[in-house]
């Protein structure tokens, strides 16, 4: 799922040439992938999230180092599973079918599927991969890596007032994708520690083997 970037227009391309053009993209892809995870690799600048950025080290030069197997693993999560499959498909499903009816109970599912998805991320990496204090304070400015202006959006429509959540403090889920319910929102869920464990446990099934897939590469 993560070779889909987005959805060709249906005027344009058949589904074969479709599914030709994302073949195509396939060095493309793998090869950012590389970018992100090898050290010695200069990163884009705002690209990345704080959350990924202070979890990194740098050398005097301003590239990675020591990307070890949570940093890489870190890395493919949030290119892979919170860039491509969480913000364009299952936070917008009816992106790939414009036609779609759209309810809001539906928009209330959708967003809540992905908020736990997202709160999963963020909590397996506030534990396995543990901010690096200091990580750039040895750089000049010019080459100080800096985080994207403005976070992702868990939604493209306006808000419903009755969902409106006034946090007490700006939260790291914030800085990822706005707009999320937050933890006290879907305690009802995690309360069930089974289902996000068994949540977590998928997740992190995922990266082992693609982590492996980019060492062997």
């Amino acid at each position: 799922f993560f070779l889909m970037i987005r959805r060709p227009p249906r005027s344009t391309q058949s589904r074969s040439s479709a599914a030709s053009d994302v073949y195509k993209r396939q060095p493309q892809l793998l090869s950012l992938l590389t970018t992100l995870t090898s050290n010695q690799s200069y990163l884009p600048q705002g690209f990345l999230f704080d959350f990924e950025i202070q979890r990194l080290a740098f050398t005097h030069y301003g590239t990675l180092k020591l990307m070890n197997g949570s940093r890489v693993k870190m890395m493919i999560c949030f290119y892979v599973v919170v860039r491509l499959l969480l913000h364009q498909i299952v936070l917008h499903p009816w992106d790939l079918r414009p036609k779609m009816t759209v309810t809001d109970t539906m928009r209330r599912n959708v967003k809540t599927i992905g908020s736990v998805l997202l709160h999963v991320v963020v909590e397996l990496f506030r534990t396995t991969a543990p901010m690096v204090p200091n990580n750039q304070v040895h750089l000049p400015m010019s080459l100080k890596l800096k985080p994207r202006g403005e976070p992702l959006k868990a939604e493209r429509q306006p808000v419903d007032p009755e969902e409106f959540y006034v946090r007490p403090k700006k939260t790291d889920v914030d800085d990822i994708i706005s707009g999320a319910y937050t933890r006290e929102q879907l305690s009802p869920f995690f309360d069930r520690s089974v289902y996000s464990d068994h949540i977590r446990a998928l997740l992190e099934h995922f990266l082992d083997r693609m982590s492996s897939f980019m060492i062997k590469r």
